[in-house]
């Protein structure tokens, strides 16, 4: 069971493990007791995503020499991984992507999700008409909607990467998206309108590849 096409080029901070895999029911089966207790009530598609993430969570710490058999649940259905390690996994579209890093990070947040167009009534649940200019701007998008489907994915990485540490669920107002320099299309983000990733604290990046967008976010 192969991964398939990587993550676009400097979409992730140096020292992060990640990659990409189709989701298969097969990996069901290898998991520990400790995880498949956590999706004994699951629908089969459900099960699948699960299992094809904490399969694929667990090759790549290998591959940075760190062994884990089980990585638990913990709050809000966040994965608990080993001590000095910080990570995220989606699904999305019937694959998996999954990243790691053992290399200073204090939180790492990974979004992927189709890159269709969100329909105009949608936009003003994801974010300001400013926000989606700048990222089709950016990003050098054709349409509106298509960056607000970008902006989308981008502020629910950031989701994730500010849940270990504000531990708090944030609504999309709560996050607000501007431009920012540098790599892969870059951005910064506030958080209830304080700095929280921006280039001294962290990094927002993005990409669309293979129709998918790819959104990572991480804080040192």
């Amino acid at each position: 069971m192969t991964m398939i096409a990587g993550f676009p080029d400097g979409l992730l901070p140096p020292g992060t493990h990640a990659a990409i895999r189709r989701i298969r029911a097969a990996y069901v089966d290898l998991l520990p007791e400790e995880e498949r207790k956590a999706i004994a009530n699951a629908i089969p598609r459900r099960a699948a995503e699960f299992a094809t993430g904490r399969q694929l969570a667990r090759e790549l710490l290998a591959g940075a020499g760190i062994a884990c058999r089980v990585i638990e649940v913990g709050e809000s259905r966040m994965p608990i991984w080993p001590a000095d390690v910080v990570g995220s996994i989606s699904h999305a579209g019937g694959i998996c992507a999954v990243a790691v890093s053992a290399s200073g990070l204090t939180a790492l947040g990974l979004d992927t999700d189709s890159a269709e167009e969100l329909p105009r009534d949608l936009w003003c649940l994801v974010g300001s008409v400013e926000e989606i200019a700048a990222v089709q701007d950016q990003m050098g998008l054709d349409t509106a909607s298509q960056a607000a489907k970008v902006l989308f994915s981008i502020k629910e990485a950031v989701f994730k990467c500010w849940f270990p540490v504000g531990r708090q669920l944030l609504e999309f107002s709560d996050v607000v998206v501007t431009r920012a320099m540098g790599g892969a299309p870059a951005f910064h983000a506030k958080v209830r309108g304080a700095p929280y990733l921006d280039s001294a604290s962290g990094g927002v990046r993005v990409a669309v590849h293979n129709a998918t967008v790819f959104s990572a976010a991480w804080r040192y």
